[in-house]
């Protein structure tokens, strides 16, 4: 299971959220959104077994990744249908903030 790479409050902030009502459906996107992320990055983010994981705990987390993270879940909640969202519909102009912290693999030819 992923672990949340940004916390509830900080993406509320984000999103400019005070209330209360729709923190399941933000905390769903917060693990859409690091689920995404790990998978682009080709590694754990918050470290649970991976030991090429990028942070050790969520405050440990880049700004560039959590900026990511926030954004990925901007969109998925201002744009809740997936055709309006931009998911999976090519390279976003945020998606750039991911590129230095990829896992890169060399193939031996």
């Amino acid at each position: 299971m992923t672990t949340p790479a940004v916390e509830l409050a900080h993406v509320k902030l984000h999103l400019r959220l005070d209330h209360d009502a729709d923190d399941e459906l933000v905390k769903a996107f917060i693990g859409a959104a690091t689920s995404q992320a790990e998978h682009v990055l080709g590694r754990e983010i918050v470290k649970t077994k991976d030991e090429n994981a990028l942070a050790e705990t969520v405050d440990d987390v880049p700004a560039a990744v959590r900026a990511w993270i926030c954004l990925a879940v901007s969109d998925m909640y201002e744009k809740r249908s997936i055709s309006e969202s931009g998911l999976g519909q090519g390279r976003r102009n945020y998606d750039h903030l991911l590129d230095a912290y990829r896992m890169l693999s060399l193939i031996h030819i």
